[in-house]
């Protein structure tokens, strides 16, 4: 285990696990590297207060990436739209690595089995979450037409719809 993971909640003394400053560098990564159409597609989360909101939300659970050689950020994992036993996941590497995606797995599987879930699902339009996705253990279902907007130009666009379950 390389990696390990810091979800956002609040303690017993009522303090967060991850302060406003640490969401809003989040954010400023994600929107450096060009990533905000790329995470939450079609979601409007164009500034950090909306981030932030977002991640605070009683419906998501948001969960930051960490390198545990040098607690360097690598990335995040968030789900959300829970349903029954059923949720989707939106996630973000800095830099996808071989043992990050061994770990990412074992990550998502003990956040499943912490909140009892049996299937996360992913849908995206972009290839290369596709490929990362299937990389750690999401079986692809098929695409559907139409399925996500655009945060910058607004037209809808194709999308892969991914799940992953611990169960056999």
């Amino acid at each position: 285990m390389k990696f390990s993971f810091l979800p956002y909640t609040i303690d017993k003394e009522g303090l967060p696990t991850l302060k406003n400053s640490d969401l809003r560098f989040i954010f400023q990564l994600i929107e450096m590297s060009g990533g905000l159409d790329k995470v939450f597609f079609s979601s409007g989360l164009d500034n950090a207060d909306a981030f932030i909101e977002r991640v605070k939300s009683p419906n998501m659970l948001f969960c930051a990436l960490y390198r545990l050689k040098d607690r360097d950020l690598v990335g995040f994992i968030a789900f959300d739209t829970f349903k029954d036993n059923t949720c989707f996941i939106h996630a973000y590497l800095w830099q996808p690595s071989k043992d990050l995606v061994l770990d990412l797995k074992r990550i998502i599987s003990d956040i499943m089995d912490i909140l009892d879930l049996d299937v996360v699902m992913a849908l995206t339009p972009l290839p290369d979450a596709v490929r990362l996705g299937k990389l750690v253990g999401f079986k692809h279902v098929g695409i559907i037409p139409n399925a996500a907007r655009s945060y910058y130009n607004n037209e809808t666009v194709d999308s892969t719809l991914l799940y992953f379950t611990n169960k056999r």
